[in-house]
């Protein structure tokens, strides 16, 4: 054994030798007194596993230990550890080697199955050595002591010399010994002895040094970590390969000498090449995602709690996460210069389990000139116009309905007594009457207004909360009419996950990033269980109506002409926003099993340049959705692993379809040649939502019919109705004084067409080169 010398001044080493006689003097009292039985032979343990293990310890120490704490993908790929105060995994007697117990008892107690806590002779070898050689070659503590020493004594008193102390160590580890076996014994020992580089347990110390788990390790690497825990920063093998590698022969020769290894083996051991292959700390991967995991690990567990080894699962898909982040990107790439914006944020939901799948808060986390580390999915940013299905969800829930008309014409409203509003729609004109189908689809902004007026702000602020939007906590006296235009924050994994409870049919799934959590024992703490969570948001009805507005392609083409990124090769519903002075953009979307966030802008709220959410986070959107498409590999995290996902959306039951007066704007006629389908209740209604009898009639299309398939009511102010009357004049439309006087005989009309469905395309890259991209960097950055 290769000896470690340290030089004492006479009088000191004249202390420590008194202290171990009087040890020595100690132990042969306690040798002729009756021993006490100890546990094993009294009442024999099995040997702990990894939770007695964690028991033992805690209740020793009076703290749990400390353990790394690992974060993983839903495919079990580690995104990140928590070792802020090294690094520990906590194993159970039976999970240690034969090889690395056999190396630790020849190295540090070769006696330790024979003797209760104290070895007498291998004090007394201390004794002689120290006074032969006039410094402390050992102290002949064993395993025992050593453990004694970590559990109960501070970091000053351990390597204290006095006698007090070595007599306290003393008692202590023959406590340890009466009250506890010797595999329990051994087992908080190589749990909690330390090897350097923040290794603490044998465990931490294989990957550390070998990046191997236990059951991995050879025995000539079992050998030269069973030579650390004396001198760590000496035998450092990354510092010092040469000193731990001539630790380990010292080791083997101790192992022949205690009988574990014949002359020829160790001979044999002591050539085979050790090659260290260090830990590799997880890339930065999906790092908002990892700190947003943490945030939720704090706020259960506690800043201490974190550290106690959990194995968190969660919702990930490092596969989704790739994707979202090239192509986010590509795109400021491709068009941040043109439109002046420097970064982008992408966040995937499924909605029926609420798993996030991906979570792209920036584009570079290590880019400090876009402030990169700031989480955007999480940040509340004005949505714009993407807030208008909550509006129009609110008024579904209350009666109106895609058919329902609202009047486009200009209004104002006086705020605090003081102050006129007057919404305006982007292209500045007005369009007259309009169904509530094409005032969203064309994301126009008088007629939202209109409608918040008439539902009132609570009963948007209530849908909000119950679809999933938490960030409108104040007052409700506290939000104004531009609550309908995006005129509040709410950040765009709140704002995604409004748009996936649409997609289930109105049903909110709270949102479950952390699948489940396992403690340091292996025990199951946490399980998500979406099904027993979920609550009926708004009505399947209301839900289909808003997803068919949506997925309007034909209504919609007023704003957003064909081809568009809003276009997809399978049905979806979408929406796009841009706020005020151009500082955000958002394109929001959905299929029922998969729903989409896009944000675009900068995160230091810096003006774009005449940037619009279609052509900006639209892209990024659209070729997300598309690439989903293109991977059969990727449908087993939406829940189709047999590679068949559903088409379009599901009319709910207990609903008609009733045809209506469809018109667009600028192309309204009297004689209503083309009807349009929408769904109602079975129980139709038999008045409008507005209560307003007055006005002119529209051709029926069936009987029977709710009264807004047939009637266009004059609007209630003075203003719009003259407005209102003048557009009607030049359309010749019939007046009647109640709705009860139009005629509802059925015309028969031909039904509107949506248009085809458009080829798969990429808007920011090929879909070649997509497809190559996505796979490599999964594979090459994720180690897939």
């Amino acid at each position: 054994m290769m000896d470690i010398r340290f030089s004492l001044h006479p009088t000191l080493l004249r202390a420590f030798q008194r202290a171990l006689a009087i040890v020595l003097v100690l132990g042969l009292l306690l040798s002729i007194s009756p021993p006490r039985p100890t546990q094993a032979e009294s009442d024999p343990a099995p040997p702990p596993d990894a939770a007695r293990v964690i028991e033992l310890i805690t209740s020793l120490s009076g703290e749990e230990p400390f353990q790394t704490t690992r974060i993983y993908d839903r495919r079990g790929i580690l995104l990140a550890d928590i070792d802020d105060r090294g690094r520990r995994t906590i194993v159970g007697y039976n999970e240690i080697p034969d090889i690395v117990i056999q190396a630790t008892i020849a190295t540090e107690d070769r006696r330790f199955f024979q003797h209760q806590g104290i070895d007498y002779l291998a004090i007394v070898r201390a004794l002689w050595q120290n006074t032969q050689s006039e410094t402390i070659v050992s102290g002949g503590s064993t395993i025992t002591q050593q453990l004694a020493r970590i559990l109960f004594l501070s970091p000053s008193e351990r390597y204290e010399q006095s006698i007090q102390r070595k007599l306290k160590e003393v008692e202590l580890a023959q406590f340890l010994e009466t009250y506890y076996t010797k595999e329990e014994i051994l087992a908080m020992y190589l749990n909690m002895v330390y090897y350097g580089n923040q290794a603490y347990g044998i465990a931490a110390a294989a990957e550390v040094y070998f990046n191997k788990s236990l059951s991995e390790l050879t025995l000539a690497e079992a050998a030269l970590l069973a030579g650390l825990p004396q001198a760590p920063a000496m035998y450092d093998p990354f510092r010092y390969p040469e000193r731990a590698l001539e630790r380990q022969r010292t080791v083997i020769s101790l192992m022949q000498e205690a009988g574990f290894l014949t002359s020829s083996e160790a001979d044999a051991l002591r050539a085979q090449p050790v090659l260290f292959h260090p830990y590799q700390r997880p890339r930065n991967r999906a790092p908002h995602f990892v700190n947003y995991i943490r945030d939720i690990l704090i706020e259960r567990f506690g800043t201490e709690g974190i550290h106690r080894g959990y194995q968190v699962h969660t919702s990930l898909d490092l596969r989704y996460q790739a994707l979202a982040e090239r192509i986010a990107r590509a795109q400021v790439k491709r068009k941040g210069k043109k439109y002046r914006f420097s970064n982008a944020a992408v966040v995937i939901i499924q909605p029926q389990s609420g798993g996030i799948l991906a979570m792209v808060g920036s584009i570079d986390f290590n880019d400090k000139k876009i402030a990169g580390q700031v989480n955007m999915t999480t940040v509340p940013r004005q949505p714009g116009s993407a807030i208008k299905p909550i509006v129009y969800a609110a008024a579904f829930e209350r009666g109106w309905s895609p058919a329902s008309i609202i009047w486009d014409l200009p209004v104002y409203y006086t705020l605090d007594g003081r102050r006129r509003y007057a919404p305006r729609n982007i292209t500045g004109r007005f369009y007259g009457p309009l169904r509530l189908r094409m005032a969203l689809a064309n994301s126009l902004n008088v007629p939202a207004v209109k409608l918040l007026q008439a539902i009132g702000i609570p009963a948007v602020l209530e849908t909000a909360e119950k679809l999933g939007i938490k960030a409108w906590r104040q007052p409700q006296d506290q939000y104004g009419l531009s609550l309908a235009v995006g005129g509040y924050e709410v950040p765009l994994l709140e704002l995604t996950h409004a748009f996936a409870t649409i997609a289930n049919q109105g049903v909110y799934t709270p949102l479950y990033p952390i699948t489940e959590i396992r403690d340091g024992a292996g025990r199951v703490v946490f399980q998500a269980k979406p099904r027993e969570t979920q609550r009926q948001a708004i009505s399947p009805l209301a839900a289909y109506q808003l997803t068919s507005i949506l997925s309007d392609a034909r209504a919609r083409r007023m704003m957003f002409p064909r081809p568009s990124p809003l276009d997809t090769s399978q049905i979806t519903a979408v929406k796009t926003g841009t706020t005020d002075g151009w500082r955000d953009n958002l394109t929001v979307g959905f299929t029922s099993y998969l729903a989409v966030g896009v944000w675009i802008g900068n995160t230091n709220n810096k003006p774009m340049r005449n940037a619009v959410g279609v052509y900006t986070a639209g892209p990024i959107w659209h070729d997300v959705m598309e690439a989903i498409w293109a991977d059969e590999s990727l449908y087993d995290a939406l829940g189709y692993a047999d590679g068949v996902l559903p088409q379009g959306f599901i009319l709910p039951p207990d609903t008609v379809t009733i045809p209506v007066c469809d018109w667009l704007p600028g192309k309204f006629t009297p004689r209503c040649p083309r009807m349009v389908e929408e769904v109602y209740p079975a129980s139709l209604p038999t008045s409008l939502p507005t209560g307003r009898d007055r006005g002119y009639c529209l051709p029926a299309g069936a009987a029977p019919s709710p009264p807004e398939a047939y009637f266009l009511p004059l609007p209630k102010d003075t203003r719009s109705a003259a407005a209102a009357r003048n557009w009607v004049r030049k359309r010749f439309l019939r007046a009647v004084q109640h709705l009860n006087d139009c005629d509802t005989t059925p015309n028969k009309r031909p039904l509107v067409k949506q248009p085809k469905l458009l080829p798969p395309r990429q808007w920011v890259l090929s879909a070649e080169k997509m497809k190559t991209s996505v796979h490599l960097q999964a594979s090459n950055q994720y180690g897939e």
